[in-house]
């Protein structure tokens, strides 16, 4: 199984996903996020995610800052899959390493490719509670 992807107007890698209720969203593929999404607070609310508190974040440039944490589930290769997703400002939104973990994920920008591919047998993502 297979999510393909695109590269965007200013050349970054991007997928769709699709929350549990219905919604898809695209999502910028950041291999430097350790979490699962991140993404505006609008949007975060519109998928029926359930706040869990403020958590402090590090940021690329080392700072640390509080951001709210919401809790949410994703359809990911046709299983329901429970994530976290971080509140940020602006309209930025990605898909971090804590939801590409176990998947294959390719990005040739010579050829215009982007897909991230199921996990290996035994190795399935997290299943939601």
């Amino acid at each position: 199984m297979r999510i393909d992807g695109y590269f965007d107007d200013q050349n970054c890698p991007r997928v769709r996903i699709q929350a549990a209720t219905g919604q898809v969203f695209d999502v910028v593929v950041n291999t430097a996020f350790s979490g699962d999404l991140w993404m505006p607070k609008k949007i975060v609310l519109a998928l029926g995610f359930v706040s869990r508190g403020t958590v402090n974040i590090e940021l690329a440039d080392g700072t640390i800052k509080p951001a709210e944490l919401f809790a949410g589930n994703i359809i990911w290769f046709g299983q329901k899959r429970r994530v976290s997703a971080v509140a940020g400002d602006g309209s930025f939104t990605c898909v971090g390493m804590g939801v590409l973990r176990n998947a294959s994920l390719t990005i040739r920008p010579d050829k215009k490719l982007v897909y991230v591919e199921a996990p290996f047998e035994g190795e399935s993502p997290r299943q939601s509670r």
